[in-house]
């Protein structure tokens, strides 16, 4: 079977998710907003903010997540199997497999997942566990679900593959056989239930078999979201908490840079200089009208009037309310917090 080909139809198909993951990193990750006008053009002379609220959000899961303890629990109906001891041995299996990855500078296992569940709506590990010289060797990697490619049969995956780029320094500890030229490079990473093939910038470095007899690999999606067969409908599974505020998010923002650059023009506020003279008439330099303490003559009837920007704040802060509430209804209001 062709994984490379499938991997790059299922790019296509996948886009609109892929979308939508990257639209959630963005907000996670406080990508800086830039204020623009309905061309989609940079608006100048204007400030534009960036609020804390999605990263806040996403921590605040996030840790409770991670203060939750997981229930291992093994029951058998043969009373001589000591289920204390299996449920031990995979406590310590998983936090071995953890330290692993620590000790190798990637994150532990949990908090891992935890974001993954969160931020892509999926999580995904490659677990090979193997016994090398009467040592078990917890070698499990969680995958980022942004990067997986997979299949699903009626027995669970029927394959599945993880491409990403990486460090020339990882691949070559990993892949002593490789010589990368580049500073990085992306590595194919394919499994079927019989092998393992590895391509490292498209060109094939490892074709092997392996004694699994699966897929290695578990693979959950977060219950959340469409479970329509609607056309498109692939974009909307598995969600991440920020589906229900997604779109209010750079409209919040929006809104606090119009009202920030509304509040800087207050500073140097545009006048109006009215005078006998009209539209001809030569108006004082700007710091004799605005210095404190300054004063100055002008015709009668005339003189200098702000330009007005009173009933445009008003009607921001209205809709900042609105936006607000709204946003608390989708994620966690403060009395949650």
């Amino acid at each position: 079977m062709d994984y490379r080909q499938l991997i790059q139809e299922q790019k296509s198909e996948l886009s609109e998710l892929h979308t939508r993951m990257d639209e959630d990193a963005k907000l996670a990750n406080l990508e800086d907003f830039v204020l623009r006008d309905v061309n989609d053009k940079k608006v100048p002379r204007a400030i534009s903010v960036t609020l804390n609220d999605t990263a806040v959000f996403a921590a605040h899961v996030e840790s409770a997540l991670g203060r939750a303890i997981e229930q291992i629990v093994v029951e058998s109906e043969d009373k001589k199997v000591d289920t204390a001891y299996i449920e031990d041995a995979v406590r310590t299996a998983l936090a071995a497999a953890s330290n692993r990855l620590i000790s190798r500078g990637d994150w532990p296992i949990n908090p891992y997942l935890d974001q993954q569940m969160c931020r892509r709506g999926r999580g995904a590990v490659r677990c090979l566990f193997r016994m090398e010289n009467g040592v078990l060797i917890p070698d499990v990697v969680p995958w980022d679900t942004r990067y997986m490619y997979y299949s699903m049969g009626s027995d669970g995956l029927e394959w599945a593959a993880y491409e990403v780029k990486r460090s020339r320094a990882d691949i070559e500890a990993e892949y002593p056989e490789v010589k990368v030229s580049g500073k990085v490079a992306t590595v194919l990473d394919i499994w079927s239930p019989e092998h393992n093939e590895v391509y490292i910038d498209g060109r094939e470095v490892r074709s092997q078999p392996h004694p699994y007899g699966r897929v290695p690999v578990c693979f959950q999606q977060v219950p959340l979201g469409s479970m329509l067969a609607d056309s498109g409908a692939i974009k909307h599974r598995g969600e991440s908490i920020f589906f229900l505020i997604r779109d209010l998010v750079p409209e919040l923002n929006r809104l606090v840079s119009l009202i920030q650059s509304l509040n800087q023009k207050e500073l140097e506020h545009a006048l109006q200089w009215e005078s006998e003279g009209g539209i001809t008439a030569t108006p004082p330099a700007y710091e004799e009208l605005d210095s404190p303490g300054s004063v100055i003559s002008v015709d009668k009837g005339g003189g200098i009037k702000p330009v007005p920007y009173g009933y445009l704040r008003q009607q921001a802060w209205l809709l900042h309310s609105m936006i607000e509430t709204r946003i608390q209804r989708g994620s966690l209001s403060n009395f949650d917090y």
